[in-house]
């Protein structure tokens, strides 16, 4: 077993560049801090406009019907919530939904759908709005859009 000592200037030298960067990181640190503040009081407004959205999202999916053309009167339900909300800031993306339908309320899913909302102050686009819907049914779906 071979030990290794250091030396009293190896040591020192040590010392000096470990205090260094710790000052250095605790710097880091703060500045990292203060533009969490600032970015924070942006995220804020900006949280509040995604959960304006949200609600609109919410609205706008609750008008669409969806059932299996095999028992078009048996309809899907609505989940309650969507599954997940994310945004996509390169795509101009400030909020959307995934949502889903089933059957029986604790049943498997027979569709799905997104719903994305577009800035359209940031990007171009055809449209604010855009859906998209994926049957997950082994047969065929019938979906109504207001």
């Amino acid at each position: 077993m071979r030990i290794h000592y250091f030396s009293p200037v190896a040591a020192a030298v040590l010392a000096v560049v470990l205090l260094s960067a710790g000052t250095s990181t605790i710097q880091g640190a703060e500045e990292a801090d203060s533009k969490n503040r600032q970015a924070s009081t942006e995220t804020e407004a900006q949280a509040a406009e995604r959960k304006e959205l949200r609600e609109k999202m919410s609205a706008r999916i609750g008008k669409v019907k969806v059932a299996t053309v095999d028992a078009p009167h048996s309809g899907g339900q609505l989940v309650g919530r969507p599954l997940m909300t994310y945004t996509d800031e390169p795509l101009a993306i400030n909020a959307a939904t995934v949502w889903a339908w089933a059957l029986r309320k604790d049943g498997r899913p027979i569709a799905f759908c997104k719903v994305e909302h577009y800035d359209m102050t940031r990007r171009a686009v055809r449209g604010e709005w855009l859906y998209c819907f994926a049957s997950l049914s082994p047969g065929l779906v019938h979906a109504d859009w207001p």
